[in-house]
């Protein structure tokens, strides 16, 4: 877990999903928050190690940081009113320009210490599935096995026992999209 100067670096290029912690610095009461998803985040950063980037604001540069997601203006209409929250996104912050299905928005509201763990597990199961795409997009479509490809090779057409196998398609090697 990065705890930052600002949100529109990218300490790690290598990761899969980054995860923002916002809120606003002048509120007392999600001030109050802050230690607990602190530690959340820390808990989570051990999981996913490398593959996930978690930032959460250095104090004193908290309102640096309040200051530039203000600046990325179409996002932050879109979440006034909503901090404190978790920001999961596919790209850093400083390509995000608005909510998409690239990203998404977990708030917390005025939470109690339940209510903030019922909220970790969404936010790990939302990481867990970010993590699946991005491996299964990586990982380019399904290859098929032989078994498979003689399966998709053969014809039910008139032939010998009303079974014929086309051996070009047999042949073929499967296309890489």
């Amino acid at each position: 877990m990065w705890v930052t100067q600002t949100y529109l670096g990218c300490p790690d290029k290598e990761a899969s999903v980054w995860v923002y912690y916002l809120y606003e610095n002048y509120d007392s009461d999600q001030q109050c928050l802050t230690n607990q998803i602190k530690g959340e985040l820390q808990a989570l950063g051990e999981i996913y190690a490398r593959n996930v980037t978690f930032m959460m604001p250095q104090e004193e540069y908290a309102p640096t940081i309040e200051k530039e997601v203000r600046d990325r203006r179409r996002l932050w209409i879109e979440l006034k009113g909503k901090l404190p929250g978790i920001f999961i996104s596919k790209k850093p912050l400083c390509d995000v320009a608005f909510l998409n299905d690239d990203n998404l928005y977990i708030p917390f509201g005025l939470s109690d210490a339940a209510a903030v763990k019922n909220k970790f597990s969404i936010i790990r199961c939302t990481i867990d599935g970010v993590l699946k795409g991005a491996q299964s997009a990586s990982d380019g479509p399904p290859r098929e096995t032989f078994s498979e490809r003689i399966f998709n090779a053969l014809e039910l057409k008139p032939g010998v026992a009303g079974i014929r196998i086309d051996l070009k398609k047999l042949m073929r090697r499967p296309e890489r999209r």
